[in-house]
């Protein structure tokens, strides 16, 4: 197995780090604790440490202990604080709701590796499987409450000291007059363009009765998608269904709508 590839291991070059610490630096008053979650060997806490040297500490956490040790040999001169610890299992919430540090700034470029790659590793680098949003039924049985690691991070985000501000804007690249979008909390979902969003929210079937269950039509596609044969209903088990008219729509898929394919080719339940 390869540690790199089961740690997402993509170490952020120092020049990298030092354009993404400017910025913050052009945008915000300078914080009181800069905290690198996944330091790596620390480019970002580096950078920090420099720019903000007299105004802030600097913290970082990292699971391979060879990192650990090699950070803080290179960062020891900056007063850089590095521990040995798993993202998965830190009190985040603790080490960010620092009272007497109440500007925290959190930096990084996350580990890039999907619970699917890490299955086939048979790798335990996984964030512990609960039910933490009190899910019922349904949505707790088809993992709804099971994020990918993507979804962690995000959850990270909103994990330290409650604020008002539950939106972050996204930058195509290191300048903020580039294009920007903005991901956050609204309505009570977590939305990747919030633009976007509001602007086709009726898309949504904004619905106290009919509630989106992710990932179930993928799962029960042999089932709930059919293709006509002869004005007659096929599943995908080559079964031949009838239901009624009223609870079968046209189906196009993001693939067809990708490829410019408007000709309908499915029906769904």
């Amino acid at each position: 197995m390869s540690v790199k590839k089961e740690f997402g291991d993509f170490q952020t070059p120092e020049s990298l780090a030092t354009r993404v610490v400017t910025l913050v630096a052009s945008l915000y008053a300078p914080p009181n604790l800069v905290v690198e979650p996944t330091a790596g060997l620390g480019a970002f806490l580096k950078s920090s440490a420099e720019h903000w040297r007299d105004s802030s500490t600097s913290e970082g956490y990292e699971i391979n202990q060879d990192y650990v040790e090699a950070a803080r040999s290179n960062l020891s001169s900056l007063g850089v604080k590095i521990v040995h610890r798993d993202f998965f299992t830190e009190d985040w919430k603790s080490n960010l709701s620092k009272t007497e540090k109440p500007r925290v700034l959190v930096i990084g470029n996350p580990p890039w590796v999907t619970n699917s790659e890490l299955g086939q590793l048979g790798s335990n680098n996984l964030p512990q499987k609960t039910n933490f949003q009190g899910l019922r039924g349904f949505d707790a049985k088809t993992g709804k409450s099971n994020f990918d690691i993507a979804g962690d991070a995000c959850l990270f985000y909103v994990t330290g000291a409650r604020t008002d501000d539950r939106v972050a804007t996204v930058y195509t690249d290191l300048s903020i007059s580039s294009d920007a979008t903005k991901f956050g909390f609204i309505y009570g979902d977590l939305v990747s363009d919030i633009d976007s969003y509001q602007a086709h929210r009726n898309l949504d079937g904004v619905s106290s009765v009919y509630t989106w269950r992710s990932g179930v039509k993928h799962d029960a596609a042999k089932v709930v998608e059919f293709s006509r044969q002869d004005g007659q209903l096929i599943n995908g088990y080559g079964e031949l269904i009838e239901i009624e008219d009223d609870y079968v729509f046209p189906l196009l898929k993001s693939s067809d709508l990708g490829n410019g394919r408007v000709i309908i080719r499915k029906s769904v339940l």
